[in-house]
């Protein structure tokens, strides 16, 4: 083992394990490079059919294919390395292409004669340059039908009164950003769908639900991956909240800054690595943290001090 690179004193298991993880890491590598070449010769291959073919299809279809052949032009170009995401923009240009909508011929015209009046769309016009391609596409996943979402990454949308902003189209996820009015029951649900195409809610944002005034309990889907600052302070009303997420990684400062009434918190994550300065701070007296046993010992370290009372307690 000595002479492989590993300490004198490793062990067959860390030898063995050592050589595992070094083959994991090169097949990984291998997979990238694969798709790296396999995007690469996508871009080669429809040059020419981005320069030259724009008059044949419908505008949309035609937007739809060049912003997704463009965002997999700039991931080779930027060396991207993750293998998802490569996946992810060879997948959309394939659908993007397979969604290419030929124009329907004018009526009473002659498809297989040539239009004098008509410039050649396989060839270029001198007095018009070629069209060019968005510099800056975003990749936009394709719905149920052969054309797209009109769904855009940042921008913010409706759904039952909850407001979501788009912050991954590839991987297709959302953060709850906020509400219209006011709910007796706050519930984050585990997916939200905008025009046919389902996207995971994995954060809730900075203030969402901030001093609402009617909400007496809060459920949050099992997709959270984050609970941003303030997320449910001076909810004032709430008396319980469930954290049905078993993925959730982080609770930010001051979550339930002054729910006053709020008795009961149950978490139900195992992957908790984050809980934010007070944010337990000014919940009822006597209120009881609900943690999974086997993780109890860690959670009540790590939720130790967090501006909650010293009546507070955390169970398993």
């Amino acid at each position: 083992a000595a002479k492989l690179g590993f300490d004198e004193k490793a062990t067959a298991i860390e030898f063995i394990e050592g050589k595992v993880v070094i083959r994991l890491v090169k097949k990984a590598n291998q997979e990238v490079k694969e798709l790296q070449d396999e995007l690469s010769g996508y871009v080669s291959q429809y040059a020419d059919k981005i320069q030259k073919d724009g008059g044949k299809y419908t505008e949309e279809s035609w937007s739809q294919f060049v912003q997704a052949y463009n965002a997999m032009k700039r991931a080779i170009e930027e060396d991207e390395k993750d293998a998802e995401l490569l996946k992810g923009y060879k997948n959309v240009f394939l659908a993007a292409e397979q969604g290419l909508v030929l124009k329907e011929p004018d009526p009473g015209s002659n498809p297989d004669k040539p239009d004098p009046d008509k410039p050649d769309p396989d060839k270029p016009d001198p007095d018009k340059p070629n069209p060019v391609p968005d510099p800056n596409p975003r990749p936009v996943p394709p719905g149920s039908t052969p054309g797209y979402s009109d769904i855009r990454e940042g921008n913010i949308y409706e759904s039952k009164g909850y407001l979501y902003k788009v912050t991954s189209l590839l991987k297709r996820t959302v953060t709850v950003v906020g509400m219209k009015g006011s709910f007796t029951k706050l519930v984050v649900p585990d997916t939200v769908i905008f025009e046919n195409v389902k996207y995971k809610v994995t954060e809730i944002g900075a203030s969402a639900f901030k001093n609402n005034k009617k909400a007496t309990s809060i459920t949050v889907g099992k997709n959270v991956l984050k609970i941003g600052n303030n997320a449910f302070a001076g909810c004032k009303k709430v008396r319980k909240a469930v954290l049905k997420s078993t993925v959730l990684k982080q609770l930010e400062g001051k979550v339930f800054y002054n729910c006053k009434k709020l008795k009961s918190i149950v978490i139900k994550s195992t992957k908790l690595k984050k809980a934010g300065k007070n944010a337990f701070k000014g919940i009822y007296k006597k209120a009881v943290i609900k943690v999974p046993k086997k993780k109890y010992k860690a959670y009540t370290k790590l939720l130790k001090k967090k501006g909650q009372g010293k009546s507070v307690k955390i169970k398993k």
